[in-house]
């Protein structure tokens, strides 16, 4: 990882973090500022921020570029016909970001592949969140998948760690605008059936009590109630799950962007893509295989 800091000064104070961060990268678009806050490196006093943070006199920024994170976690999972199947884990950009040195699933492609198809990902995944990206080599391939997702044959299972004790399966089904805003905004109006998500209590966990067996967290207790639940959608909008879990008052532990607590990143990670034909699934390295009670598999109705 590489890091390096900047203590706020006079020219900087009452700066918005995003527009302030161009003193420590110098040639970087203010999108690519925003995508790097967005992807919790970029800490003020030692704490992710969001990017409109005004700053304040002494502060401190600090960008932690994470350049070994991942690739060598990354992996090729399955091929069906013209579709192929990767893990990208947390941490790692989907796609290669202008101006950004840090690695994406995209630019690793051709070592994760060693076919002569070349590959163009239909699906993308925010930094922090974990799991299945789905691939094509052809026109041919990327017209099966549209097709699918538009006719509501495509289903998406994730796994979302939630703050708070969420009591019963609900549906949020409000339209989400995500347009030049680092933060997806709910709207009044629903949203088409295709952009909802479903999300089903899997685990709740009381405030204080040991970390289960089947939860890999470093903490010696539970700092707060949460919820393990199963998030369904079809078509993906950007930050989906997190601005709709956020918006029912369960937001994701650890993402403080939607309203959660403070921590290193947020639990996310979508485990299930499921077309006619074909179904990919993975766990999350933050959930234990071995100790996973018998509801987690159930709900995830692996084939």
């Amino acid at each position: 990882m590489h890091r390096s800091e900047l203590r706020v000064g006079a020219d900087q104070a009452g700066q918005r973090l995003d527009r302030a961060l161009q003193v420590l990268c110098p040639e970087s678009s203010l999108r690519t500022r925003r995508r790097l806050i967005e992807a919790g490196q970029v800490l003020v006093n030692g704490e992710i921020a969001h990017c409109a943070r005004k700053l304040r006199l002494k502060d401190v920024i600090g960008l932690c570029l994470r350049k070994d994170t991942s690739p060598a976690s990354a992996r090729f999972l399955k091929q069906h016909g013209g579709l192929f199947f990767f893990f990208k884990p947390r941490g790692l950009h989907t796609v290669r970001l202008a101006g950004s040195p840090s690695p994406s699933l995209e630019a690793l492609l051709p070592e994760l592949w060693d076919g002569e198809e070349k590959i163009r990902l239909v699906q993308r995944l925010d930094c922090g969140t974990s799991g299945i990206v789905t691939g094509v080599c052809s026109d041919e391939a990327l017209s099966v998948f549209r097709d699918a997702e538009e006719s509501g044959h495509v289903l998406k299972k994730y796994f979302a760690l939630l703050e708070g004790s969420l009591a019963a399966t609900c549906m949020a089904s409000q339209a989400l605008d995500t347009k030049k805003r680092a933060r997806t905004k709910l709207l009044s109006a629903e949203a088409p059936r295709s952009r909802r998500t479903t999300l089903v209590p899997l685990a709740h966990l009381a405030s204080g009590s040991p970390v289960p067996p089947w939860l890999r967290l470093p903490l010696p207790v539970l700092p707060c109630h949460l919820t393990l639940a199963g998030c369904s959608i079809q078509r993906g909008a950007r930050h989906q799950i997190r601005a709709h879990a956020a918006g029912l008052g369960y937001p994701l532990f650890g993402d403080s962007l939607y309203g959660g607590s403070t921590y290193a990143w947020y639990f996310l990670h979508q485990a299930v893509v499921s077309l006619p034909g074909v179904e990919c699934h993975v766990l999350p390295d933050w959930l234990s295989e071995e100790a996973l009670p018998l509801a987690f598999w159930d709900w995830l109705a692996w084939k």
